[in-house]
C-alpha cells in the first residue's frame, strides 16, 4: 500500500518538477541572452526548442547561433524545420542565415523560393511580407505583395502597403501610382490617401515630392477624362499648400464642367475666409451669386460676402471713410434683400460693430444691437453674443448701469 502511494505521488509530482525546470531554463536563457552571453543562452534555447519544438524558442535559438557565427548549424536547423513544416516564411529565415554568413547568391535563391511557394491565402501573404520587412528586405516585400495581388486576383490589391514600401525605398513615383490606382478603383479611399500623403509631404523638406505630385496628378487628370476624384485631390493639395488661386482655378473648372450648384465653390470660400485670404473668398462668393437667385446658395453667399467684406476691411487696419460708408450701404442693401430675422443676426452684429468702432456712430450701433435681441428665430449663441457686444458698446458710451445688467 505504501509503495503504491509512493508511485502515485511520484507520478503526480513529476510533471510539476518538469514544469518548474522549464521555467528555470527559460528564465536563465532569457537572462543570458539579455546579458549578451549567447554561448550560455544557446545551450538553454537548444534544449527548450528540442523539448517543445516551439516557434518562440526556435527563433531565439537561431538568433544565438547567428550571434555565435555558427552559420552551418543555423542553416541545418532551419532546413530541418522546412522539411517538417509547410511555411514559406521559413525560407526567409534560411535566406537571412545565408546572407548573414555572406552567401548572397544562396540568400536570394531562398528568398525567391519563399515567394514561389506562396499560396493564394491573404494571411500567409501578409505573414511573408512581414517576415521580409523584419529582415529589412524591402525589394522582396514588394515582390511578395505583387505576387499576392496576382494570386488574390482582385480580392485585395495591397496598394497602400506597396505605396508605403515604395516610399520607404525612395521611389515616390511608384508610390504615387499605387495611391492613384487605389482611387481609380475605389474613390472612398480618398481619406486614407490624403492621410498618407500628408505624412509624405511633411517629411519632404526639398519639396521635390510635392512638385512631382502636382505634375503626375495633372497628367492623370488629362488621361482620366470626366473622373472628378483626381481634380478634387489636386484642389485639396493646393489648399494644403496655401496656393488658393490654383485651387480656385481647379474648383471653378469642375463647377462649370459638371454644371454644379456652387457647393464646391462655397466650401472653398469658407476655407479662404478661415485662412484670411479674403479677396479669394469674396471672389468665390461672387462667383456663386452670379449664378442667380434660384441657386440654393444664393442667399447664404450674399450673407457670407458681406461679412467677408467687413472682415477684410477691419483686418487690414487701413480704410477711408468713403470705403466704410460704401460697406455700410452694402450691409443695408443685403439686409433689405434678406429681411431681418435670426438668419442675419451675425451680419447685423458686424454692422453694429462697424457703426460703433469704425464709423463712430455709437448710437446706431447700440440701436441695431437692441434690434438683434428681438429678432425672431435668433439662436441662443447669437443672442448671447449680441448681449455681450451690446454691453461692450454701452460701456464704450459710459452707460455703466445698463452694462452691468447685460453682463449679469
Amino acid at each position: 500500500m505504501i509503495q503504491r502511494l509512493s508511485i502515485l505521488l511520484l507520478v503526480f509530482l513529476l510533471p510539476l518538477a518538469v514544469l518548474g525546470q522549464t521555467d528555470t531554463d527559460e528564465q536563465l536563457a532569457a537572462q543570458y541572452f539579455k546579458n549578451g552571453e549567447y554561448d550560455k543562452a544557446e545551450v538553454y534555447y537548444k534544449k527548450l526548442y528540442k523539448r517543445y519544438n516551439d516557434e518562440f524558442f526556435y527563433q531565439y535559438y537561431i538568433d544565438c547561433l547567428l550571434k555565435l557565427e555558427s552559420f552551418s548549424e543555423a542553416e541545418k536547423t532551419v532546413s530541418k524545420r522546412i522539411k517538417k513544416e509547410d511555411n514559406p516564411v521559413l525560407y526567409v529565415h534560411l535566406g537571412y542565415v545565408q546572407k548573414t554568413a555572406g552567401d548572397d547568391k544562396k540568400s536570394v535563391q531562398s528568398y525567391s523560393k519563399a515567394i514561389s511557394e506562396l499560396p493564394p491565402v491573404q494571411r500567409q501573404i501578409e505573414a511573408l511580407a512581414n517576415a521580409f520587412t523584419d529582415k529589412g528586405e524591402l525589394e522582396f516585400v514588394i515582390r511578395t505583395y505583387e505576387k499576392g495581388r496576382r494570386l488574390l486576383n482582385g480580392l485585395y490589391n495591397y496598394q497602400f502597403e506597396l505605396a508605403k514600401v515604395h516610399n520607404q525605398r525612395g521611389d515616390f513615383d511608384q508610390a504615387l501610382e499605387e495611391y492613384l490606382d487605389a482611387l481609380n478603383e475605389n474613390e472612398a479611399q480618398i481619406v486614407k490617401v490624403k492621410t498618407d500623403l500628408l505624412d509624405v509631404f511633411a517629411a519632404d523638406q526639398s519639396g521635390q515630392k510635392t512638385e512631382y505630385f502636382e505634375e503626375a496628378l495633372i497628367g492623370r487628370i488629362q488621361r482620366s477624362g470626366s473622373k472628378d476624384i483626381y481634380p478634387e485631390l489636386l484642389i485639396w493639395h493646393f489648399e494644403q499648400q496655401k496656393e488658393f488661386k490654383k485651387a480656385f482655378t481647379q474648383a471653378k473648372a469642375l463647377d462649370r464642367r459638371n454644371r454644379e450648384d456652387g457647393a464646391r465653390i462655397v466650401q472653398f470660400g469658407h476655407i479662404c475666409n478661415a485662412n484670411e485670404a479674403y479677396d479669394l473668398a469674396i471672389e468665390a462668393y461672387q462667383f456663386v451669386i452670379k449664378k442667380g437667385r434660384n441657386i440654393y446658395y444664393y442667399l447664404s453667399c450674399k450673407r457670407d460676402l458681406v461679412n467677408t467684406l467687413y472682415q477684410k476691411a477691419v483686418a487690414g487696419g487701413e480704410y477711408s471713410n468713403e470705403e466704410l460708408l460704401e460697406l455700410e450701404k452694402t450691409f443695408l442693401a443685403t439686409l433689405d434683400e434678406f429681411g431681418r430675422n435670426g438668419n442675419v443676426a451675425q451680419m447685423m452684429m458686424n454692422l453694429a460693430e462697424l457703426y460703433t468702432f469704425y464709423i463712430h456712430d455709437t448710437q446706431k450701433g447700440v440701436d441695431l444691437l437692441y434690434e438683434v435681441l428681438e429678432l425672431p428665430g435668433i439662436q441662443k449663441k447669437d443672442l448671447a453674443m449680441a448681449k455681450i457686444q451690446l454691453a461692450d458698446a454701452l460701456l464704450f458710451t459710459g452707460e455703466i448701469w445698463e452694462t452691468t445688467l447685460l453682463y449679469s
